[in-house]
């Protein structure tokens, strides 16, 4: 019985260490991918200038910054989706999306990751959000790593 204890423990272990290894790895390998496609991002971002984009596209972005708390319903995750693939922003800078979206409702620094959130779908009363746990609202929130884009998520309450 004791011996069956030792090896349990044993190969608990030996998992433990292996699955602790290709965390690292794939640590790793994420870090240099990054490491490797830097320029590349820098150079692709630097492209962004709003002033150059079609008529339309600047309505649609007048209408999402001037509909600052996402009340007006002006904002919405198909307009986000549409602009981030029509501006090509899947390599943008974090500076390139203020840029684009306007200044965000708010920001989070975590773990050397930086989120803006933008608000939309919010039930407004008198020009007030109301943004509370009971009140249904969204939030477009892009992620970057290094002011690198990294992800976005759309997330409703």
């Amino acid at each position: 019985m004791k011996g069956e204890i030792s090896d349990n423990r044993a190969t608990m272990i030996q998992k433990l260490i292996l699955q602790t290894n290709r965390n690292i790895f794939f640590s790793i390998c994420l870090g240099l991918l990054l490491a490797c496609c830097t320029n590349q991002i820098g150079v692709k971002a630097s492209k962004i200038d709003p002033k150059k984009f079609s008529k339309g596209m600047q309505n649609i972005l007048n209408q999402w910054k001037n509909d600052s708390l996402g009340c007006e319903h002006y904002r919405h995750k198909d307009i986000a989706e549409a602009v981030i693939d029509s501006l090509d922003l899947e390599n943008a800078w974090q500076q390139d999306f203020i840029k684009v979206f306007g200044k965000p409702n708010y920001i989070i620094e975590r773990e050397g990751r930086v989120v803006l959130g933008y608000y939309f779908d919010v039930v407004c009363i008198n020009g007030r959000a109301e943004i509370s746990k009971d009140v249904d609202y969204c939030m477009a929130e892009f992620t970057f790593v290094d002011k690198a884009f990294l992800q976005k998520n759309y997330i409703c309450t």
